[in-house]
């Protein structure tokens, strides 16, 4: 399933590198017509930090459209009445509430844990506290909605909503991946475009 995610993240860098293209040539050409365009070769550090920014605008792009098409379909999933085991917040900078929790599918008992969303903003001690209000609704012994795989019952979660820094972290990417591929097509046309013109004899 995480094959249609990527998928959609590699449409949507294409489309983007197209948008780059279409925007750009018309604007060089222009420059050309009145002779304001001009070439200066990038050094090879320049290079460097283009890819690199490229690359992880890649990364971020696949990995999120991934992770945002595993949510969407894990709303799907059926549920079942689970019950907490036990709940505790991890982390000395950045904190992470933890449930420990048990459900049974068919008469077959499985456990498992899951990480809940918790926003990392301000300081430490509004971090912290903010992790343990999400925790404090948890208790070890309450009933808990799970939502399970029916194809592997015993992959599970508790949340499925589409979170907004995986939007965030998409952002990035795009941002990053267009500035880099911008950056790149922007100097290879100008090259092309000022290379000499071969005399015809």
């Amino acid at each position: 399933m995480q094959d249609i995610g990527s998928a959609f993240g590699l449409t949507l860098i294409a489309l983007s590198g197209a948008v780059v293209l279409i925007v750009l040539l018309p604007i060089l050409l222009g420059l050309k017509q009145f002779n304001r365009l001009t070439y200066a070769p990038y050094p090879l550090w320049i290079w460097g930090i283009i890819g690199t920014l490229g690359v992880i605008g890649l990364t971020l792009v696949l990995s999120q459209s991934s992770e945002l098409h595993e949510r969407s379909l894990r709303k799907k999933w059926p549920t079942v009445q689970g019950k907490i085991d036990s709940t505790v917040v991890v982390g000395k900078r950045g904190f992470l509430p933890i449930v420990a929790y048990r459900y049974a599918i068919d008469g077959k008992e499985y456990a498992s844990s899951a990480e809940l969303y918790s926003p990392q903003f301000g300081g430490k001690n509004m971090r912290k506290e903010t992790s343990e209000r999400i925790a404090s609704a948890f208790e070890s012994g309450k009933d808990i909605t799970v939502y399970y795989n029916p194809l592997e019952p015993s992959e599970s979660c508790l949340e499925t909503n589409l979170r907004w820094d995986m939007f965030i972290r998409l952002g990035v990417g795009l941002f990053l991946y267009v500035g880099a591929i911008g950056a790149a097509l922007e100097h290879l046309l100008r090259k092309i475009l000022l290379a000499p013109t071969a005399s015809v004899k």
